[in-house]
């Protein structure tokens, strides 16, 4: 599977073939150069609520493109700036049988939509699409991810956000930019007219996840989901990737696993909880925000490497659009943005760094 990565007006969806995972449009002329490492601003963003229906309208010949070119199950994200009312990208990830996707949205020039915008952290967001549980067009599941930064996101009434997973179309803002996420599939969901195309887009219904059912949220957001009405897009709302001093697993909870990382500084082990922890997600870099900071201090590893997530039974990690990338210990040098942790040790930017993976054994978890 390949992936298109362009800011060439004629890269798009109509190029994918069948062939390509994803595809990246820039549609604002950005550049893929070096990373600028400014100080991120933190934007009033109030000031900047998005008109969400009339950057729709403006904008639908665009997502209908991808809507009709892309019959394929997965998740499309286009970003509009809001100030100047301008397209600023498009990117689509395929979903895959038993793993997640992920598209990485931020500042970073490595970012899978890269957008420059001084509200945005280098690396702002994660989006991670969930397995599909069945190949219904349109049918799919996917989560955001605040990679814990200062502003995080918002919703469209100006609530901020740490994460959610949507189980249909969402839209949300980050820094000075509105974000139209939405399934593919179903091309017979995109009519002509861009006002007949709003007047389906389904009504958001938010909950709060951990007020809402607290024994869900213990099995986690990937569970089954609840029933909404035709026409109506649940989003549920949970606690963000936990902060580097949060407790990896509480007090008798059960330990999942054991993560090792491994320098030449030394190598830290770090026990987690089979309950929320994963749920959230683990941040590893070299950012005082995350696990391993004091050991992960060489440049080639990025300040904010990997996310782990538990998505359908397993552990995975999600590269944020590192410089160095993460590799498979076994495929050193082929960098992937989704891994099992279970395939075997990984790799962070250029041998600098290894994550490890280490289960409980069955007696090992039953006296917990």
């Amino acid at each position: 599977m390949g992936e298109v990565s362009s800011s060439d007006p004629g890269t798009g969806p109509g190029r994918l073939g069948g062939r390509d995972s994803r595809f990246i449009h820039l549609d604002m002329g950005q550049r893929r150069e070096g990373a600028v490492d400014a100080r991120t601003m933190v934007l009033s963003l109030d000031a900047l609520q998005a008109p969400f229906e009339a950057l729709y309208l403006a904008h639908y010949r665009a997502m209908r493109e991808i809507g009709r070119h892309v019959t394929e199950p997965g998740v499309a994200l286009v970003a509009v700036h809001v100030p100047t009312c301008s397209l600023a990208g498009r990117a689509w990830v395929a979903a895959k049988p038993g793993q997640p996707t992920a598209l990485i949205f931020g500042r970073h020039s490595r970012a899978d939509l890269m957008v420059e915008d001084p509200g945005l952290s280098l690396r702002h967001l994660a989006l991670v699409s969930h397995p599909p549980t069945g190949w219904e067009p349109g049918a799919m599941r996917f989560a955001v991810h605040d990679l814990r930064t200062a502003s995080a996101f918002e919703d469209e009434r100006g609530r901020r956000l740490e994460a959610i997973v949507a189980e249909g179309p969402a839209l949300f803002s980050a820094g000075r930019h509105a974000l139209f996420a939405f399934p593919t599939g179903d091309p017979s969901a995109w009519p002509e007219l861009a006002t007949d195309a709003w007047a389906m887009w389904p009504e958001r219904v938010y909950v709060a996840e951990r007020s809402a059912e607290p024994d869900r949220w213990r099995r986690g957001p990937h569970a089954a989901p609840r029933r909404t009405r035709d026409g109506q897009t649940l989003i549920t709302s949970i606690p963000g990737v936990l902060r580097a001093e949060d407790r990896l697993r509480l007090d008798g909870e059960p330990s999942l696993g054991t993560l090792r990382i491994s320098t030449e500084r030394g190598q830290r082990r770090y026990e987690i909880g089979a309950a929320a922890a994963l749920a959230r997600g683990v941040l590893v870099g070299r950012y005082p925000r995350c696990e391993g900071a004091d050991l992960l201090t060489d440049a080639h590893v990025s300040r904010a490497h990997v996310l782990l997530l538990r998505v359908a039974e397993r552990v995975w990690a999600i590269d944020t659009a590192s410089t160095g990338g993460t590799s498979p210990a076994s495929r050193p040098g082929q960098p992937r943005r989704v891994i099992a942790l279970d395939e075997g040790p990984l790799v962070l930017g250029e041998h600098r760094a290894t994550l490890e993976w280490v289960t409980p054994r069955a007696g090992d978890r039953s006296r917990s």
